[in-house]
């Protein structure tokens, strides 16, 4: 009797473990079928999408770009004149030979009357100032030097630019950099290790887009170094941009400037912000160099003479070439 028993219950027990065996291979074969649908319908829609014109991909906001699909989509103009390295992305010559100053310099139409090329400086104080000044010049073109301690310094440079004018960044020297604690460059100085000098080129170069150049705003023996200057110019060169000297005279550099095919141009008249603006009718192309806060009163001098048109900096540099 006890022999049966016992017989029993290892047969109810055989017979439970294959029922469980039985119920759970038919659940695994049937999520597997509808797995295998749903990864079929997937496979396809990814077909599909190469075909489509990444264009007209939209995506919903707040949604991350898969990484695949972000390296089909058509890359941005500034893919071709911009580089990441370490200093952050730096300008550079594209494949095609088109270099930065060429592309994002303000574009001017020559009306036939003479130039009044403008450069306007603009100081840490007066960032608050330059919505309205933008406006005042309304159609008017002209060229904008900034200090790269600005605070968003970046989305000034962008501001001025789709705002149709061009920007050159002040090279730091003794003379010109502020004491600051958001100076993170060091100023440039003469008689200094060509790699130093280099690197700080770099890290100011890579401080924003849309820069054309860079320029000079004071007297410095920097400009003055034949050493220190040509490896600053070289690497201009290189890059497709533009060095600015807002100094009178500097024969050195007008030389060094040609030797090395950079871009480059000195300032005619400079006033600085206690000057009383004067325009004479004798000659073409004068470059004025003004602080923002005499904007006002450069534009109502200008005003008063019919022949002159407000210009940047690129036009009369483009003239000479």
């Amino acid at each position: 009797m006890k022999n049966k028993k016992l017989i029993f219950a290892w047969s109810s027990f055989a017979i439970f473990v294959v029922t469980f065996l039985a119920i759970t291979k038919f659940h695994h074969d049937d999520r597997k079928t509808s797995s295998s649908g749903y990864q079929y319908r997937i496979f396809i829609n990814k077909d599909m999408l190469c075909d489509v014109n990444a264009d007209e991909i939209e995506l919903e906001e707040g949604k991350n770009i898969p990484e695949n699909t972000a390296d089909s989509f058509k890359k941005n103009d500034d893919d071709l004149f911009y580089e990441k390295t370490k200093y952050g992305f730096l300008p550079k010559i594209s494949p095609d030979g088109d270099r930065v100053f060429d592309v994002y310099s303000a574009k001017f139409p020559d009306t036939g009357k003479k130039k009044a090329c403008l450069v306007i400086y603009v100081e840490a104080g007066s960032v608050e100032y330059l919505p309205h000044a933008i406006k005042i010049l309304g159609t008017s073109r002209a060229t904008f030097v900034l200090p790269h301690y600005l605070d968003n310094v970046s989305n000034v440079v962008k501001m001025i630019h789709d705002a149709g004018h061009e920007v050159f960044l002040q090279i730091p020297t003794q003379a010109s950099t502020a004491v600051s604690p958001k100076n993170e460059i060091a100023p440039f100085l003469a008689n200094s290790n060509s790699e130093d000098t280099v690197d700080k080129l770099m890290h100011l170069l890579a401080v924003s887009k849309y820069v054309i150049g860079i320029a000079n705003t004071s007297p410095t023996l920097l400009t003055k170094s034949a050493k220190d200057i040509t490896v600053i110019l070289e690497e201009l060169s290189k890059k497709g941009l533009a060095f600015l000297d807002l100094e009178k005279t500097n024969d050195i550099l007008q030389t060094l400037s040609s030797d090395v095919g950079v871009i480059h141009a000195n300032a005619s008249v400079v006033f600085d912000s206690k000057s009383v603006l004067e325009i004479s009718d004798d000659s073409d192309g004068k470059i004025f160099f003004i602080h923002l806060d005499k904007l006002p009163d450069f534009l109502t001098a200008v005003s008063k003479h019919e022949n002159y048109v407000i210009a940047p900096i690129s036009s009369v540099i483009k003239k000479h070439e």
